[in-house]
């Protein structure tokens, strides 16, 4: 079993080949299926598409669940489209062409359903699936019979009656697999490629003929329940009847055909496709909050430190969240933004109160950054109070030693005499300077 390359005990669910790791759930990044449910997965770190690893025996076998399979047309969308498609073909079998287009809505309702399944999405698709989607694929099984026919007798007349038996054999065994390629990659040519057919047959296996056994089955049934309702003058309700139970087993079939399809996708090219529920899609912070760790444990810093300002932007930002994004700055080489952002990540901690923070965090900076320096003055004081609370004298003391030359409110300068005069009385060896700084103190008061 492969292993999330940054949660080593979770099962991968997915890897990418750009940068040749595997991912847990979590560490995907489902974002593209906001707008396409058939979408891929990508990679937080490259952003391209993620490979499925989910091997297909974790897929129930379609004949293991029979039936919610024949109970899917069932759901209130699959009857009413076909309800409504078997009345129109009723309505409309004296007019011609006109009574082609039910059969068109019913077979694009039918290349949804398959599509749907083969995402891994068991649910019937609404009735507006009649009248979306490319109409290619409908066309495109006549086009394939079209040609599986021309073949066929050209087979007949230039090889003979036994080569012309078995590419008949071949052309109706491989007719399903055509229409799963026609529904998946919307192509003519791969449909019609004898290659391609063949290996979605080997592909599949076992699976592929016992899903034939179930057509033939379907198709048998809907020749013995029409020849009960048929007469040799047929009416409307005949016609509305018929329709019925031929409109119910083809969603069954297609949906046994997309069922297929799910159950093999990792070895028929179509491994990428998936199927996320809003559910299970992430709330905007849950989703930064991944890509973020993602990206921080890849090292990809400059890249996590542009999330996390997406991060703290956000009014709603936590205090964890803006003192990882004030950590991951510090990691960097280049500190520019570091500088930009240290005034407003105080000034944060100075609304939560968090002291300790404050002088913690001024210390690492300085560390960073030498030669940083507080131009606001009341900010300035600020920490350097935060500091003397917690004992960094030291840092008090550079701080503060200029700041009586800036020009700044009287009460801020005495208050940083105070403060130095106390920082080196708290350092051992420097009372001369606190005696200094005193003295600095009690000549401005008392020449005011």
């Amino acid at each position: 079993m492969t292993h999330c390359v940054y949660h080593p005990t979770q099962q991968a669910i997915r890897s990418c080949d750009h940068c040749d790791q595997s991912y847990c759930t979590a560490c995907s990044d489902e974002s593209p299926l906001r707008t396409s449910h058939v979408a891929d997965y990508s990679c937080f770190v490259c952003g391209g598409s993620l490979f499925t690893l989910q091997a297909a025996a974790d897929v129930e076998p379609f004949w293991r669940r029979l039936g919610a399979i024949y109970q899917y047309p069932l759901s209130k969308a699959s009857v009413a489209v076909i309800l409504i498609t078997a009345l129109l073909s009723a309505l409309f079998s004296n007019f011609g062409l006109l009574g082609l287009f039910p059969s068109i809505a019913m077979s694009l309702y039918c290349f949804a359903c398959l599509r749907e399944t083969a995402t891994g999405d068991m649910r019937a698709p609404s009735v507006e699936a009649s009248f979306e989607g490319s109409l290619t694929p409908v066309f495109s099984v006549l086009g394939v019979m079209f040609v599986a026919t021309l073949a066929t007798v050209k087979i007949f007349a230039t090889f003979g009656t036994g080569f012309g038996i078995l590419a008949t054999f071949f052309f109706t065994v491989t007719l399903p697999a055509a229409i799963l390629v026609l529904a998946i990659e919307e192509k003519f040519l791969p449909a019609i490629d004898p290659s391609r057919l063949l290996s979605v047959v080997l592909a599949t296996g076992s699976s592929y003929f016992v899903m034939l056994l179930f057509l033939v089955m379907m198709l048998s049934s809907v020749g013995i329940l029409s020849s009960w309702v048929w007469s040799e003058e047929p009416g409307k309700f005949e016609f509305f009847v018929q329709s019925v139970i031929s409109n119910y087993y083809n969603i069954v079939a297609f949906h046994i055909m997309g069922y297929l399809v799910f159950q093999n996708r990792y070895r028929l090219g179509f491994n990428n496709m998936a199927v996320v529920t809003n559910d299970e899609l992430r709330s905007d912070t849950d989703w930064l909050n991944a890509k973020l760790e993602v990206l921080v444990k890849a090292g990809e810093y400059s890249a996590a430190i542009t999330v996390a300002k997406q991060q703290v932007a956000n009014g709603r930002a936590l205090e964890w969240q803006w003192a990882r994004c004030f950590k991951l700055m510090c990691t960097g080489t280049s500190f520019k933004e570091l500088k930009a952002f240290a005034p407003k990540y105080f000034d944060r901690l100075f609304s939560l109160e968090q002291y300790e923070t404050i002088a913690d965090s001024y210390v690492e900076l300085k560390k960073r950054i030498r030669d940083y320096r507080i131009d606001d003055n009341e900010r300035c004081i600020a920490i350097a109070r935060a500091l003397f609370e917690v004992g960094r004298y030291v840092y008090v003391v550079e701080m503060l030693q200029q700041f009586h030359t800036r020009t700044a409110p009287n009460e801020l300068i005495n208050e940083s005499l105070t403060l130095l005069a106390k920082s080196y009385r708290k350092i051992p060896g420097k009372e001369k300077n606190a005696q200094l700084f005193q003295k600095i103190f009690e000549m401005r008061n008392s020449a005011t």
